[in-house]
Parts: structure tokens; C-alpha cells; sequence
């Protein structure tokens, strides 16, 4: 039976017993992955128009030359005084980028940059949202990376006509970029565990003092499966490749730990099967 009394007829790939649970197999326990939090914005911006790029105050040509020739004399001042004249030039359209804002969070979804020392002080958890003014800086981080690609590959596009075709797909892979984890044999957090757990500890002191204290009791060989798989994100490949096991080997060693953890103590169990929701 359920905590609320009423027995889930859609998990059938769990035995309630005794109030605890058990799993037939590897393939049944897989089954029984919760299925995916619906975050989706109750509405969604459509992306305004874009009415012009250029003031129309300066001819763009001569301050690329300007920008180009700066750099060929690594000339930093000169670069930056070039630079922020073809920023204000292409004022417009980096304004229609930063109106895009509402769109961008209700396609894309929300981001978390970590804090910094300091934040951490004061604040709880590692992340903090991506915020408004984080976009701005984005939006002049891709606006010099698309004017340092023009002048890199010289495409046959003026440098207006390029900025217009290529800006928005480079601005939503830098905004996608974000949610890259800084180690690429993790696995991707999703935005409750940003907002809800410090990677990888627990907000509650109870919650996390149950888990370490079930986990603290496997076999070292489950004990590290579940700890690099639950409690450090890594991919399945790359935890198998750090244990010395085959890929099959480690789910089946994940499945044991899991299964015997849920015999144990099945807040531990929940817990760590919800941390990547928590």
C-alpha cells in the first residue's frame, strides 16, 4: 500500500510487502523512473519583431575597418573604442535581442550560473538564476562572437545581413550552453535540483543524515554505485569506466544497491531516486 492508503495501479513492476518494496528485475526497476516534471511555462511570448539593426548614424564599413586594423596592431584600446562604436551602431537590433527576454524564458526554460565565494556567504546553494541583466551580457557576449566569427571566416554576407541571419541561433546556443555541467561525465541537473539541493548535499539535515547513514551500510561495491550515480550525477558509462565494470554490470550493481536500500529505509530510497527532482 501507499503512504495516502490507495494502491497505484500504475506501477505494477512494484510488490508492496510489509511496507517495504520489491523488485522483480533490472527491467522492471527501470520501469518505475518517474517520469519527467512538466516545467513549461503557463504562457508563452511570442518573439517580437525585429524593425531595424543599425541607428543609421555611422556607415558600418569603416568601423569594421577600424576594429579590423585596431586588432591587426593588438591595439586593446583602440579595439574596445571600435568595438563599442559598432555596439551603439547596432543598437536596435541588440534592443530587439534584449525584448526577446519573455520569449527566451518561456521557450527555453530557466537557467543557473553558480555563485560566486561571496554569494555563498549568504545565500543557500551552489546556483543562482540567470537573471536579466546575466542576458544583457550574453547578448554582448554573442554579438562579439559573431562580429570575431565575421572577421575570422569573411563570409560573402555583409556584416549586417550575417548579424541578422546568424544571431538569434548563436544567442540560443550560448543560452543553451548554460545548463552544460562543468564536468561532462555528469549528467544534466534539472532546474529543481538547482533550486532545491546544493550538488550534491540534501537542504534538510534529516534528509541527508538518512541517506548517507543507508548508503554508509551497502557493500563498497554498491556503496560506490549509488554514490557516483545518485549522489555525484555521473553518466552510467563513465561511473561503470571508473569502477573497472562493464556498462550492464554497473546498472545491475545500481539495481542491487537500490533494491536493498528500499528494504532498508524507503525515505532513502525515494529520496535518492527524486534527487536529480529534488
Amino acid at each position: 500500500m501507499l503512504a495516502d492508503g490507495n494502491r497505484d495501479v500504475n506501477r505494477p513492476a512494484l510488490c508492496y510487502s510489509a511496507g517495504m518494496i520489491q523488485f522483480r528485475s533490472l527491467a522492471s526497476f527501470e520501469e518505475t523512473e518517474a517520469p519527467p516534471l512538466d516545467l513549461a511555462m503557463p504562457q508563452v511570448y511570442r518573439r517580437p519583431r525585429c524593425r531595424s539593426w543599425l541607428r543609421g548614424k555611422q556607415p558600418v564599413p569603416p568601423l569594421l575597418r577600424t576594429f579590423r586594423c585596431a586588432a591587426r596592431r593588438s591595439d586593446p584600446a583602440a579595439s574596445a573604442d571600435a568595438f563599442n562604436r559598432l555596439l551603439g551602431e547596432f543598437q536596435p537590433g541588440l534592443q530587439w535581442a534584449a525584448d526577446c527576454w519573455d520569449h527566451l524564458l518561456t521557450t527555453e526554460g530557466i537557467r543557473f550560473l553558480p555563485r560566486s565565494f561571496q554569494e555563498k556567504r549568504f545565500h543557500r546553494g551552489d546556483y543562482r538564476v540567470f537573471t536579466q541583466k546575466d542576458y544583457l551580457r550574453l547578448i554582448h557576449r554573442a554579438f562579439k562572437q559573431m562580429l570575431l566569427r565575421h572577421e575570422t571566416e569573411r563570409p560573402p554576407l555583409a556584416f549586417p545581413r550575417f548579424l541578422q541571419r546568424e544571431f538569434w541561433p548563436t544567442l540560443l546556443t550560448l543560452y543553451g550552453e548554460i545548463r552544460r555541467p562543468p564536468d561532462p561525465a555528469e549528467r544534466w541537473l534539472t532546474p529543481y535540483s538547482y533550486l532545491r539541493c546544493t550538488p550534491y548535499r540534501f537542504f534538510h539535515p534529516v534528509h541527508q543524515k538518512t541517506v548517507d547513514r543507508v548508503v554508509s551500510r551497502l557493500q563498497q561495491r554498491l556503496r560506490k554505485t549509488v554514490e557516483l550515480y545518485y549522489l555525484r550525477f555521473r553518466q552510467p558509462e563513465s561511473a561503470a569506466a571508473a569502477l573497472g565494470m562493464t556498462p550492464e554490470g554497473f546498472q545491475e550493481a545500481r539495481f542491487l544497491g537500490m533494491r536493498q536500500i528500499a528494504r532498508e529505509n524507503r525515505l532513502a530510497f525515494k529520496l535518492l531516486r527524486q534527487i536529480e527532482r529534488y
